[in-house]
């Protein structure tokens, strides 16, 4: 009974992977110019697989699918207020993996399956349980742990080079706010095998050619974007969300961001720690300003890549005790 109440509270954890926000455009004034936008595929078969799916992967997908097909309604919702943290941390196990596959496919998928089951039939519509899984989760963020919260709410996690930076002017729903654009080469993957093809940007605007779609990235994010918990006492200082500057390496944490029906695009995680999910490497070592990691606020490359290896091989092994 324990391991179908799991299975039961997967798909709505899974809900943590959509936020709502702001779209993203950019341009000067009245030239405003879509740069980064990733358009989801509408899937003819879900769940949908793949020969190089992880076990995890599969599972997790088989999980949501029966799910979204049953009713189960109010008891779900007392379940996860209930839960254990031990069996939320199993839950994640699958996220994680569902996400790290492709973090687009995920996104298509939910966009998908909530078209596929109008009204009543589709009882677990992320726009009735989002914000009941978010609330949880935020509740409990502590005994959960920050640190592994911060893995699995990420859907990228890499090392990119910048290639260019843009401030542009957002004026989407007739506000305006100030944006920046940043086109990146991939150095690495540390989380998200494979990546947005969101390459399809005008070179006048840029300035700069990506050679290599499958290794190139755009993301965006309002200048001046506040960064750290919002919830709660601050252990340090709130920061700003840094301006990030061409030819130099991060790592970034990074999540799809729902834009419209259809349409995403890449933000970085920036709510859980002062730096807003852009580490900056310098001198060979990653800077960590509020030692978010508990590394040290200078740490080398290696040990902090180390340290993110670890932290994610635990979440993959998390069974109920």
């Amino acid at each position: 009974m324990k391991a179908l109440k799991i299975l039961f509270f997967f798909i709505f954890l899974t809900l943590l992977s959509q936020v709502e926000t702001k779209a993203q455009f950019s341009g000067t004034g009245n030239d405003q110019v879509y740069q980064s936008a990733i358009q989801l595929e509408y899937l003819t078969q879900i769940p949908t697989y793949h020969s190089d799916m992880p076990l995890d992967c599969m599972v997790g997908y088989i999980v949501m699918d029966s799910l979204s097909r049953n009713e189960y309604g109010v008891p779900i919702f007392d379940f996860i207020e209930g839960t254990s943290i031990d069996t939320i941390k199993v839950v994640a196990r699958y996220l994680y993996s569902v996400c790290d596959y492709n973090p687009t496919l995920l996104r298509s998928y939910i966009n998908t399956l909530r078209d596929s089951f109008p009204g009543p039939t589709f009882k677990s519509s992320p726009s009735n349980t989002y914000y009941k899984t978010q609330q949880e989760i935020s509740k409990r963020i502590n005994e959960f742990g920050k640190d592994f919260a911060f893995l699995i709410v990420s859907h990228y996690i890499l090392r990119i080079r910048v290639d260019s930076v843009v401030v542009g002017v957002d004026t989407t729903f007739n506000e305006t706010m100030n944006w920046v654009n940043v086109a990146s080469t991939v150095l690495e993957k540390i989380k998200g095998i494979y990546l947005p093809e969101n390459c399809h940007y005008d070179n006048n605007k840029i300035n700069n050619a990506i050679l290599d779609s499958y290794q190139c990235l755009l993301f965006g994010y309002p200048f001046e974007a506040k960064t750290g918990p919002r919830d709660e006492v601050y252990e340090y200082p709130p920061g700003i969300i840094r301006t990030v500057v061409k030819g130099e390496e991060y790592f970034v944490f990074l999540e799809h961001i729902s834009m419209q029906k259809g349409t995403d695009y890449i933000h970085p995680v920036y709510k859980f720690e002062q730096s807003g999910g852009l580490f900056k490497i310098e001198n060979e070592n990653v800077l960590d300003p509020s030692n978010f990691w508990g590394l040290g606020t200078q740490p080398s490359i290696e040990d902090f890549r180390n340290n993110l290896n670890d932290k994610i091989s635990i979440i993959k092994h998390w069974w109920i005790p």
